[in-house]
């Protein structure tokens, strides 16, 4: 599985992609899917893959192509993971053109069938609403596996695990901010911020000191910190 090397970035994953939509074409679905159908990677919030029918028209033309998109960050993941998502999103090209359950309304809703389950079946890549096997196999939201030999695994078994030559840059989550949270005791009002402070609330007129409820591991400068403004508060109300 290898395309040319003398080539720009953008044609080298065109490529690859295209090489990787052929084989599966050929082990899962015998060659039955059109090959005239745009192969993106793009993100979308959290998806890690969707199939919009008919998103593109040629210019000055009648013909139309369907997209399939993986989200870049995919390629960080194990091949199983990664390839699992372009099998899943060819399953519903498969539906789009030969399912008999499906229209293109329903399609573009994102709604998955039981002939949509029965295919991801077929192919090796079981799912359910809950990704356990007795869950719905119909829904919004559908969760897959890989069967153990099945055709999928076997299909992908004999891959290379260096599958494809460019991996998304993916930045670092930030780490989250750990919060102090105070209750006032008096009308029940709760407020969170990252540092300790003496708090008064006046939620209703209540006047009533906060008391911290939950608190991060303070760092030894924090704890500091507080004992200061503890002691200039001791010798204001002094």
């Amino acid at each position: 599985m290898t395309a040319d090397t003398d080539t720009t970035p953008t044609q080298d994953v065109a490529d690859h992609i295209q090489i990787l939509f052929n084989y599966f074409n050929e082990t899962l679905f015998g060659d039955e899917l059109p090959t005239d159908c745009m192969l993106t990677f793009a993100t979308h919030g959290r998806s890690k893959a969707f199939f919009t029918p008919r998103r593109w028209k040629e210019t000055g033309q009648g013909k139309t192509a369907h997209e399939l998109s993986l989200n870049p960050t995919l390629l960080n993941d194990s091949k199983e993971v990664a390839l699992s998502w372009l099998a899943r999103l060819m399953v519903q090209l498969w539906q789009s053109e030969y399912g008999v359950d499906r229209s293109l309304r329903s399609l573009e809703k994102r709604y998955y069938n039981r002939e949509f389950a029965d295919k991801m079946t077929d192919i090796g890549l079981p799912c359910s609403s809950d990704g356990t096997p007795v869950g719905e196999k119909m829904g919004y939201s559908m969760h897959h596996w890989i069967e153990e030999d099945g055709a999928f695994a076997r299909a992908v078994e004999v891959m290379p695990d260096e599958y494809f030559p460019w991996k998304g840059d993916i930045k670092p989550k930030s780490e989250r901010k750990q919060l102090y949270k105070y209750l006032c005791n008096s009308c029940g009002a709760k407020f969170a911020i990252p540092v300790r402070l003496h708090l008064t609330c006046n939620t209703k007129g209540c006047n009533e000191v906060m008391e911290v409820i939950q608190a991060p591991e303070a760092s030894e400068k924090n704890d500091q910190a507080f004992q200061a403004i503890s002691t200039s508060d001791d010798k204001v109300a002094a």
